[in-house]
């Protein structure tokens, strides 16, 4: 009878190990897991930050080739008289931000009239 309780109590500690292992196999996993949905999220938010910036900026190149009586150019164009700054951080203005984007790109003001002029070498400046 002793030999037989050994031999249980010793099952009883291998299966305590066995789940133990398995249970740190598993938090390892599910870390491991957990990192890779990160990346994989953080590679989507970059993905569509970048086709942000590719689209305005294709809009921005529109907006140059159009003639000048359009309204959406005028706009564009457009800096109001008798502006008065408003106190704290000053909001976000789409030319701003296309002026960002620009200088992630490389691309000065200077540079992108003579460019939107030729849709390709635009698109080629874009892409790039």
């Amino acid at each position: 009878m002793v030999g037989v309780i050994r031999k249980s109590k010793l099952q009883v500690v291998r299966t305590r190990t066995v789940t133990k292992k398995f249970f740190k196999t598993k938090k390892r996993l599910l870390v491991s897991v957990q990192l890779v949905q990160i990346l994989e999220l953080t590679v989507t938010v970059i993905i569509i930050l970048i086709i942000y910036i590719y689209r305005r900026l294709r809009w921005l190149g529109h907006l140059s080739r159009m003639e000048c009586h359009r309204i959406p150019r005028q706009a564009h164009h457009w800096e109001p008289d008798g502006f008065r700054k408003r106190p704290g951080r000053p909001r976000q203005n789409w030319r701003g931000v296309i002026s960002k984007d620009l200088k992630k790109t490389g691309i000065g003001w200077d540079e992108v009239q003579e460019a939107t002029e030729d849709r390709r070498s635009w698109w080629i400046c874009v892409a790039q």
